[in-house]
């Protein structure tokens, strides 16, 4: 790899690197806990545009967290959109 980047123009060697790091299709984040929630797991599916966001509940002094999952499309990037996700239980 080392050898074929000295033979890449300037321009080549940066189309390569952003090629590269776009091609994992899913992207794993992680929610932090704030209020109710205790916190989140986010899977983000690049290809299709979706997230699937697991979130971790604990209402009221439940024991244990109650998980639910919801999906939503991911908006462009550098954009402004209000995300709308409905969220089930897991069973």
């Amino acid at each position: 790899a080392d050898l074929a980047g000295d033979r890449l123009t300037k321009d080549e060697a940066t189309q390569l690197e952003t090629y590269l790091q776009n091609q994992c299709r899913y992207q794993l984040g992680e929610l932090k806990s704030y209020g109710v929630v205790t916190g989140g797991i986010i899977v983000v599916d690049t290809q299709m545009g979706t997230a699937t966001v697991w979130l971790f509940l604990r209402a009221h002094g439940t024991e244990p967290a109650t998980a639910v999952i919801g999906t939503t499309s991911v908006p462009e990037q550098g954009t402004l959109h209000v995300m709308n996700i409905q969220f089930s239980p897991i069973q």
